[in-house]
């Protein structure tokens, strides 16, 4: 476990405008020992993404409460790019917002594909979001969250650009 923590201290720090809140704010919704993949973030407006040793992300299991990336288990939604990933703040569908997916505009290049992994059931974004995402150039594919974790390991290992959105597997929406 230490040399996976280890491996995982390496942080890109990315600034972004203050409307940006992917990631979390404070520890609690990742559990320990890999606390510290997530750390407490003393700037709210500073995103820590945790890079990967090596390679793309690829999601390595999921459950009904989160999600494990190389390594790491993060309860909660994650939002994954290339060889980065960070825990993402939307608990519902009705909350994943141009706000919430603003760091799409800071990622270079700008995905091709976002996964969004809507939980138990497939459900649709709203208007004003998937105007934004047609503005930005992404394409958008909205499904449950197991299928939407499949698809995007399949369109990694096949070099696509595509990042992910991801609520728990086991999310249902009221």
């Amino acid at each position: 476990l230490a040399s996976t923590a280890s491996r995982l201290a390496r942080r890109l720090i990315v600034r972004a405008p203050s409307h940006v809140m992917i990631a979390s704010t404070s520890c609690s919704r990742c559990e320990l020992p890999f606390a510290r993949a997530y750390g407490q973030l003393s700037d709210p407006n500073t995103f820590e993404l945790l890079q990967g040793p090596e390679g793309r992300v690829i999601f390595d299991n999921y459950d009904a409460r989160g999600f494990a990336i190389k390594g790491a288990y993060c309860v909660g939604g994650v939002f994954a790019y290339d060889s980065l990933h960070a825990a993402w703040s939307p608990t519902r569908v009705s909350e994943i917002t141009p706000e919430t997916l603003a760091a799409l505009e800071i990622l270079d290049p700008t995905p091709d594909l976002l996964i969004v992994g809507t939980g138990r059931t497939i459900a649709t974004l709203n208007e004003e979001t998937l105007n934004y995402l047609k503005e930005l150039g992404v394409a958008v594919d909205a499904s449950d969250t197991v299928n939407a974790t499949s698809t995007f390991n399949v369109l990694v290992e096949e070099g696509r650009s595509v990042a992910a959105a991801l609520l728990p597997a086991g999310h249902v929406e009221k």
